[in-house]
């Protein structure tokens, strides 16, 4: 199965200044399926419809064990599960491996669907540069079970793992099957003033590993303020120094925060960023999300050439 890369050098700039893709809500019936309701390109802010089920429907009991990414010192970190329903559901864990045994996994994280065949994720989570690989995706993964079940990818474009900067650490995958009809999807979003991303407060969920449990955790952290803006020249780099994911520096490729998606305002959101790294900034760490135009033309890319 051939992968679908791509080098910066073969970028076409573009600077869309909204919402690429609409989000929406799950539908009703899945033997119904309307190609009108499916997400396509638009020049306003996307949405994915009303939402009433948004308040956190479960916690984690106590705390769990998890490190303190600033200085590698174990803490208890009291987590938050998100939410069940939608935009929620639509996050999931992103798994890959090489060959065809599912059951070696070889690399593990987060990510979210922008259409109704389309997964945005880490472009570091992708199989690159194997002749045999799988890689799959659970929409709504909780308490160890994929509600939606596992949906396997068929193609994969973006940055290759060797070439891409934290700016651009994103791949949209074709999944062989249009789980988004049953769960919904986000929409997406960038801005050519950089206030567009300060001056909000976003959500990220995380599929978070923990050595307390045997399957990863679907946090949810809220009220993430983002400080900085690092412009490339179709890329732009989020950087927050009060939100730290409660892994070691060391483990961001282990932790199942790679690909959490920067979303919201509000319960009508938009991905707006991917989580790809820390910046070692002295003796701390700052949070990063990969977002700008160049992610938008993945899912735009997405959207034009694998319509299921």
């Amino acid at each position: 199965m051939a992968t679908e890369g791509r080098s910066q050098t073969e970028q076409t700039p573009q600077t869309p200044q909204f919402g690429l893709a609409q989000g929406r809500k799950p539908k009703a019936a899945l033997t119904v399926v309307d190609p009108s309701l499916a997400g396509t390109p638009t020049s306003t802010p996307s949405s994915g419809g009303q939402v009433t089920e948004a308040t956190p429907d479960n916690t984690i009991s106590g705390s769990v064990e998890t490190h303190n990414r600033h200085n590698g010192d174990t803490e208890q970190v009291a987590v938050t599960v998100a939410p069940s329903g939608y935009p929620y559901q639509t996050v999931g864990v992103v798994e890959s491996g090489i060959g065809n045994d599912a059951g070696n996994v070889q690399k593990r994280g987060t990510g979210v669907l922008v259409g109704r065949n389309l997964l945005l994720t880490s472009s570091e989570l992708a199989p690159w540069g194997q002749s045999s690989w799988w890689m799959r995706f659970a929409p709504g993964f909780t308490n160890g079970t994929a509600p939606f079940g596992w949906i396997y990818v068929e193609r994969y474009f973006g940055y290759d793992e060797a070439v891409m900067t934290p700016a651009n650490d994103y791949v949209v995958c074709k999944l062989f099957s249009p789980v988004g009809d049953s769960c919904g999807w986000m929409g997406a979003q960038t801005f050519l003033v950089d206030t567009g991303f300060t001056q909000n407060l976003w959500s990220t969920i995380g599929l978070m590993v923990d050595k307390s449990y045997s399957y990863p955790i679907p946090v949810i952290v809220q009220d993430v303020k983002i400080d900085t803006v690092q412009d490339g020249p179709n890329d732009k780099l989020l950087v927050s120094g009060t939100f730290s994911p409660p892994i070691a520096s060391d483990e961001v490729k282990y932790s199942g925060w790679l690909g959490a998606p920067l979303f919201g305002p509000g319960l009508n959101p938009v991905v707006v960023g991917l989580f790809c790294s820390g910046i070692p900034t002295g003796s701390k760490y700052q949070s990063a999300w990969a977002a700008g135009d160049e992610m938008l033309q993945l899912i735009q890319y997405g959207l034009a050439n694998w319509a299921a």
